[in-house]
């Protein structure tokens, strides 16, 4: 697997990558390009197909076939150098009296708006298959990724700030981030414009004028939360680690 401690480039990410502080003893955040022919496979008929109803607050998908998912994949993800997109991979556990295999692919998240200069991320396009929701698999996805965030180097990152954007609509995302430690901040209004047959705000829709004579589709309107670098330290980070650990 590709890593590299002094700068994401090989990945083409903004951000160094250490796939020794993506991993505990439960399960490995890997790059989605480390391995991206294995993981747009699987990600197409595991997500794709069976857990179809992921994507219904997503600005994106499912899609038809792998083509389909890399069209979308190399212009809005790998060309872009503040996101970065994660496989997560389970190791060998039991989840609801089921023995889980070494290597198992339980779905995607990614890292995205990314920069620098403001020291934040946030966590995006979280998409867990359907029999590891509700189950140890979210609280370590987003626990890792937060420690990774917001830890001092040279343990993480150390930036100040960590959002998660939700559809206005998504009670369950909103609630799931909350329950990490994220603090709700409000409601973006007409945030952003989605593909025609997404879940918008749905206000106004059919009134809404065309853009520059484009027709474009319903809007959403975004919940924001956060945690921040003071969060963390206190009192935010002792509460995820306590997640993790259950």
């Amino acid at each position: 697997m590709p890593s590299t401690q002094d700068g994401g480039d090989s990945y083409n990410f903004c951000f160094p990558i250490d796939a020794s502080k993506l991993s505990n003893d439960r399960l490995s955040l890997v790059p989605f390009d480390s391995d991206y022919a294995r993981f747009s496979t699987v990600y197409v008929s595991e997500t794709c197909k069976a857990a179809s109803r992921n994507f219904d607050y997503l600005a994106y998908g499912p899609f038809e076939n792998v083509d389909a998912f890399g069209e979308w994949y190399e212009p809005k993800v790998r060309s872009v150098k503040s996101q970065i997109w994660f496989a997560i991979i389970l190791k060998k556990c039991v989840i609801r009296d089921r023995q889980i295999e070494d290597g198992t692919f339980a779905g995607t998240v990614a890292l995205m708006d990314c920069n620098r200069d403001s020291a934040i991320a946030e966590i995006a396009h979280v998409n867990y298959l359907p029999k590891f929701q509700r189950t140890f698999v979210g609280s370590n996805v987003n626990g890792l990724l937060l420690h990774y965030a917001l830890d001092a180097p040279p343990n993480g990152l150390g930036l100040r700030r960590v959002q998660w954007h939700a559809n206005g609509n998504n009670k369950a995302s909103i609630v799931a981030a909350q329950r990490m430690g994220f603090r709700f901040e409000g409601i973006i209004r007409w945030h952003r414009v989605l593909p025609a047959g997404k879940e918008g705000n749905g206000a106004g829709e059919e009134d809404l004028p065309p853009v520059v004579g484009k027709k474009l589709g319903p809007g959403r309107h975004t919940a924001s939360l956060s945690i921040c670098w003071d969060d963390w330290k206190d009192g935010a980070r002792d509460k995820v680690d306590a997640l993790m650990n259950r």
